[in-house]
């Protein structure tokens, strides 16, 4: 593996061990064979891989975006490394959220959330987590309380008839309203 790694100050240098200080962007390229690098194989020999954020985050995403959609509707797959996927990707969603005693909700966790699924999915895990300020918690219970009745709305889009999909609509801007309106802890977070 050779690492690329760019610094604040915009150079960028080069190491054959990995570093697990934090930079502004890395990039790594794997040998995937032991072979001699031409022109001819460099682009089926060499895998490149960025990294933009935590290891941690940048994996939960490359599964949840890039690897497990691929594998998880490939119908030749094994149901076992599915289910073993789908853990990963779950075991890295909730890792990725945690947050130990946290009093705000921080940037690193809200950069996981992609999708309405993924929203509501933090809400709810944040609500239950014991390990939270109290204000948080109570702020995540309300959340998370406004935001469920969209779950259903949100599964399966695409197999949802055009009158389903405008009572998804109508749903959840009654759900984001009322989140909106929500007076006694902290607004809503908006980015």
């Amino acid at each position: 593996v050779l690492q690329a790694v760019r610094s604040a100050t915009d150079s960028v240098s080069f190491r054959l061990k990995l570093s697990l200080e934090q930079q502004d962007g890395e990039v790594h390229f794997i040998k995937l064979r032991p072979e001699p690098i031409s022109v001819h194989n460099i682009a089926s020999l060499i895998l490149v891989s960025t990294l933009r954020s935590s290891p941690l985050h940048s994996l939960y995403l490359s599964v949840k975006d890039v690897y497990g959609p691929l594998l998880l509707n490939n119908k030749s797959m094994d149901g076992r490394m599915q289910t073993l996927l789908a853990e990963l990707q779950a075991g890295l969603s909730a890792a990725v959220g945690h947050a130990s005693g946290a009093e705000a909700v921080s940037d690193e966790q809200t950069a996981s959330i992609s999708s309405p699924a993924d929203e509501f999915a933090f809400w709810h895990q944040l609500s239950s987590r014991r390990d939270v300020d109290k204000n948080l918690g109570k702020r995540a219970r309300v959340f998370a309380e406004k935001l469920v009745s969209l779950g259903a709305d949100f599964s399966l889009l695409e197999d949802k008839s055009l009158s389903q999909l405008y009572d998804a609509i109508d749903n959840t801007q009654a759900a984001l309203s009322a989140v909106w309106k929500v007076l006694d802890v902290d607004p809503y977070p908006a980015k």
